[in-house]
């Protein structure tokens, strides 16, 4: 898993040149246990897994403005804009510590996850370019 992590972060590197924001992994050590994906035929799509190993804190991954916090089920989803028509989405959270219009910098904790069960369940975390997903593997830093 390790030498996957290290495999992706050296493939992410060479593309980032075009992006403007590099942004903090979600979950502090957190393991991506499911990439990026184009297809609409999954049940996450246009998104990547990533599972807690022992911080339970979701966390956000680059400065920004909070633009919506909804339930859906039983966990929350909270999705940022970051400028230049950048948005990111947090999905499969607990709880939610932050509100809709708030500024928030990059590392600012926005929710927990599995804060009533400890189990470690994955949040998907979505990156999107105006309406179209991308790739939030090619803007994350391994931190």
């Amino acid at each position: 898993m390790i030498t996957k992590i290290i495999l992706l972060t050296l493939l992410s590197i060479g593309s980032r040149s075009s992006y403007t924001d590099s942004l903090i992994l979600p979950i502090k050590n957190g393991v991506i246990i499911k990439d990026f994906t184009d297809s609409s035929l999954t049940i996450h799509p246009e998104g990547v897994l990533i599972a807690p190993t022992d911080q339970l804190e979701v966390r956000s991954c680059s400065d920004g403005i909070v633009r919506s916090t909804f339930q859906f089920h039983d966990t929350y989803t909270v999705i940022v804009s970051a400028g230049n028509n950048l948005y990111y989405r947090y999905s499969n959270i607990d709880t939610v510590v932050i509100k809709k219009g708030q500024k928030i910098t990059k590392g600012i904790v926005l929710g927990m996850l599995n804060a009533k069960t400890h189990e470690k369940k994955p949040i998907i975390f979505s990156t999107f370019k105006g309406d179209k997903y991308v790739n939030a593997l090619n803007y994350l830093i391994w931190k």
